[in-house]
C-alpha cells in the first residue's frame, strides 16, 4: 500500500480530522548567493525512469556516496562514489538485475564505513562499503513481504534495519542488527505487537543507534485502546542496550486515550551519547481540524533499557494551521532540530543543550512536502525540502550556521520550469561532512517525447579551502625572476589560487613567478578561491632589493729600484668572468713605459696576470692605469702612479 493511502487512511481514524492541504506558490529567496553549486547529473539523462526515491551519505572525511533507483528493462538500485576533493565517479548497479528493486536508504559511519540497503521483490537486502574498498555482495537480510526500511549506523560498521515484515494482520516491526566490525547482519527479530482491528502500520518506521551500539526502533501502530472497537493510531518504541540479547516490549508514547497520530512522516534520533527524541504528528480531536507536533524524549541513564522517557509533549499548536512531515535530528553536543511544514511555510526551532527550544520561525512563504535535516559535528545544519507549482517545482533549503540559533530565510537549491527540465516535487536527500560540507540529491525530468528523467546531486560548500606549502620569499632582486608557489586544497572541489604581488600586477596558479622593477617592501596576498566564493587567504611582506653591482680588483706588487725608481713586480686582475675586457695603458715612454706595457686582454678565468708590465721600471710620476669592462658596463677603472723611493699610489 503507497504511503499516500496509508497517509489518508491513518487520518480517517480520528473522528473529525480532516487532512490538511498544502498550497504550493512562488517563492522569494534571499539576496545573499547560497553556497550551493549547481546540479549535475549522477547518471546521464535517459529514458530509464528514475523514482522519487534517493539516497546520500558523507563520511567525515568528504566522501560521499549517492543512491538512486533507476529502471530501465527492471528498476535497480545504482550508487556513485565521490572522494574529496574530486567527483561522483560512474554510477554501478548495486541490486540484481531480474527482480525490481525500490526504498534504498543508506547511511555513513564516523569511520567511513558505508552502508546501502533496498528492498527487491519484497526482500530488504544490504551491502557494505569500507573506504577504500568494494561494495560487498549483497546480503539478504529479510524474508518475504518486507517494505518501508530505516536504517542507522554507529560506530566501525556497527548498523540496524527497520522494516515493516509481513501483510494485513501479519505485518509487524523487524529489527536486524550489524555489530561493530561484523560483516553482515544477524536475524530479523520482531518488536513490535501485530497491528489490530484490520489496521496497518503507516509510513517508514524509525531506528536510531549510538556509539556505544544501543538501539532505538520507532512507528505507528494501529491498536485498540482499550474499549472494545476503539482504535486509533498510536507511536511506540523498544529499546536494546548493546548488551542486551533482546528489545524492550513495546511501550506507547503518544497518548492512547485522545486522538492519535495523523501522519505517515515520523522518527526517532540519538545523539552519540545516548540522548533521544522521537517527533511525530498528531491530533487530540479538542480543536477538530488541527495537527500538530508532537514529541517524546529521554537521557542516557546507567540502564539504556530502563532510561526514562518524557513525553508526549505539544511542540507546536496553532489553531486552523496543520502541522505536518515533522522530522528530528540530534548532535553530537545533545542539541536537537525539529523542522516541519504547514500550508504557508516550513518551520523550525532548536533547542541547545541545557535549554529550551527557540521561537518557531517560518523559513519560507511557501509550504513544502518532507523535509530532510542534516546535522553536521561543526554546527551546521541544513533543511531540504521540495516544493513549488506544477511548473515551478523547486528544491528548497535554509541553512543554521555553527555558533548561531535560528535557520536562516530559505533559498533555492534548484529550479525547474515549464520550458526546462523539471525538478519533481519528490523527497530530496542531504547529508554533511565534519566540516559542514554536503550533497543535496534529487530527481530531474525533462519535457518533451520521449520523457527523459536523470538523478541530480548538488553539493553544498560552505567551508573555504585549506592553503598549504606557501612559498613567498622574504626577499627578491629587482629585475630577477622571483618564484612563488601554494598548495590548496577543498574538500568539494578545485579551488584557484590568485596571487596579488603588491605592485599592482597579479598571477593565477600554484606556481608563478614575477619580476619587479623597483626597490621596496611589498605585501604578496595569496587567494584561494572555490567554487562557491568561499576563499582563504595569506599575505607576507617581502623586500626588493637592487641587484649588487658586480667590482673586480687590481692588486701591483713592486720592489724599490735605484735612483727612486719603481720596479713592478706583478699586476693581477679579479673578480673577473670570461669575456670580460681589461685594458691597461702606461704613461709615458719617458719615464719608462714601453710598448708591450699598454694592451687590452679578454678575460678567460675570473683571475688575470697582466704579463706585459712585468719587469718594467718606471720613474717617479709614471702611471699604469686599469680598466675592467662587462658588456660595455666598467667595472673598474683605476690609476697607480710611481713616486720616489715609495710605494706607488692608488686613486680611486
Amino acid at each position: 500500500m503507497s504511503s499516500t493511502v496509508r497517509r489518508a487512511l491513518a487520518r480517517a481514524i480520528v473522528v473529525t480530522l480532516v487532512a490538511g492541504t498544502i498550497a504550493l506558490g512562488a517563492q522569494t529567496v534571499g539576496q545573499a548567493a547560497p553556497p550551493f553549486l549547481p546540479g549535475t547529473e549522477l547518471a546521464p539523462a535517459s529514458t530509464g525512469f528514475v523514482n522519487g526515491q534517493s539516497a546520500v551519505g558523507v563520511a567525515p572525511d568528504g566522501t560521499a556516496y549517492a543512491a538512486f533507483v533507476r529502471t530501465d528493462t527492471v528498476a535497480r538500485v545504482y550508487v556513485a562514489v565521490r572522494p574529496p576533493g574530486g567527483a561522483f565517479g560512474t554510477a554501478t548497479a548495486l541490486s540484481e538485475d531480474g527482480t525490481a528493486a525500490s526504498n534504498v536508504v543508506l547511511d555513513v559511519d564516523r569511520q567511513g564505513v558505508a552502508t546501502l540497503a533496498w528492498v527487491r521483490g519484497g526482500v530488504l537486502q544490504a551491502a557494505k562499503r569500507s573506504p577504500g574498498g568494494d561494495w560487498s555482495a549483497p546480503q539478504t537480510v529479510s524474508g518475504p513481504n518486507a517494505a518501508s526500511p530505516a536504517l542507522a549506523v554507529g560506530t566501525n560498521g556497527a548498523a540496524a534495519l527497520v522494516w515493516h515484515s509481513g501483510t494485513g494482520s501479519a505485518e509487524v516491526i523487524q529489527v536486524a542488527q550489524r555489530l561493530a566490525d561484523a560483516a553482515a547482519f544477524g536475524s530479523p527479530v520482531n518488536v513490535s505487537a501485530l497491528a489490530e482491528g484490520g489496521g496497518f502500520y503507516p509510513g517508514a518506521p524509525s531506528v536510531a543507534m549510538d556509539d556505544a551500539g544501543d538501539l532505538i526502533a520507532m512507528w505507528v501502530r494501529y491498536t485498540d485502546v482499550g474499549s472494545p472497537g476503539t482504535y486509533r493510531y498510536v507511536a511506540e518504541t523498544a529499546e536494546k542496550a548493546a548488551t542486551s540479547a533482546t528489545f524492550t516490549s513495546p511501550t506507547a508514547r503518544s497518548s492512547t486515550t485522545v486522538g492519535g497520530v495523523t501522519g505517515s512522516v515520523y522518527n526517532v534520533a540519538m545523539s552519540p551519547q545516548g540522548k533521544a527524541f522521537a517527533v511525530w504528528e498528531y491530533a487530540s480531536g479538542d480543536a477538530g481540524t488541527t495537527f500538530r507536533v508532537q514529541y517524546a524524549e529521554r537521557s542516557p541513564g546507567s540502564n539504556f533499557q530502563t532510561a526514562f522517557w518524557a513525553g508526549g509533549t505539544n511542540l507546536n499548536y496553532t489553531a486552523g494551521v496543520d502541522a505536518e512531515y515533522p522530522r528530528a535530528v540530534v548532535g553530537r553536543d545533545g542539541t536537537v532540530i525539529v523542522a516541519w511544514s504547514h500550508s504557508a511555510a516550513v518551520t523550525a526551532t532548536i533547542r541547545p543543550p541545557g535549554g529550551g527550544f527557540s521561537s518557531q520561525r517560518d523559513l519560507s512563504t511557501v509550504g513544502g512536502f518532507s523535509t530532510r535535516l542534516a546535522l553536521s559535528p561543526s554546527g551546521e545544519a541544513l533543511i531540504v525540502w521540495p516544493g513549488g507549482s506544477i511548473n515551478d517545482y523547486t528544491i528548497y533549503a535554509s541553512r543554521r550556521r555553527p555558533g548561531t540559533s535560528d535557520f536562516e530565510d530559505a533559498r533555492e537549491v534548484a529550479r525547474g520550469s515549464a520550458a526546462a527540465p523539471l525538478v519533481q516535487n519528490d523527497n530530496a536527500a542531504v547529508d554533511l561532512d565534519d566540516q559542514g560540507n554536503g550533497f543535496v540529491v534529487y530527481r530531474r525530468t525533462a519535457s518533451g517525447t520521449p520523457t527523459t528523467y536523470a538523478p541530480m546531486v548538488a553539493a553544498y560548500d560552505v567551508v573555504a579551502p585549506t592553503l598549504s606549502g606557501i612559498t613567498i620569499p622574504t626577499s627578491a632582486v629587482r629585475g630577477k625572476a622571483t618564484a612563488f608557489r601554494a598548495t590548496s586544497t577543498d574538500r568539494i572541489g578545485p579551488a584557484t589560487v590568485t596571487w596579488d604581488f603588491g605592485d599592482g600586477t597579479t598571477a593565477v596558479g600554484s606556481s608563478v613567478s614575477h619580476t619587479y622593477a623597483a626597490t621596496g617592501v611589498y605585501q604578496v596576498r595569496t587567494d584561494s578561491t572555490d567554487a562557491a566564493g568561499n576563499q582563504t587567504e595569506s599575505t607576507r611582506p617581502l623586500q626588493v632589493t637592487a641587484a649588487a653591482v658586480p667590482k673586480a680588483s687590481a692588486k701591483l706588487k713592486s720592489a724599490k729600484a735605484s735612483g727612486g725608481r719603481t720596479k713592478i713586480q706583478s699586476l693581477t686582475i679579479t673578480g673577473l668572468k670570461k669575456g670580460d675586457k681589461v685594458t691597461v695603458t702606461c704613461k709615458s715612454k719617458a719615464l719608462g713605459c714601453t710598448k708591450k706595457a699598454s694592451s687590452t686582454l679578454t678575460a678567460k678565468k675570473a683571475s688575470l696576470s697582466v704579463a706585459g708590465v712585468k719587469g718594467l721600471v718606471l720613474k717617479p710620476k709614471a702611471t699604469l692605469s686599469v680598466k675592467v669592462t662587462r658588456k660595455g658596463s666598467k667595472l673598474l677603472a683605476t690609476t697607480f702612479t710611481m713616486v720616489k723611493g715609495k710605494a706607488p699610489t692608488r686613486k680611486p
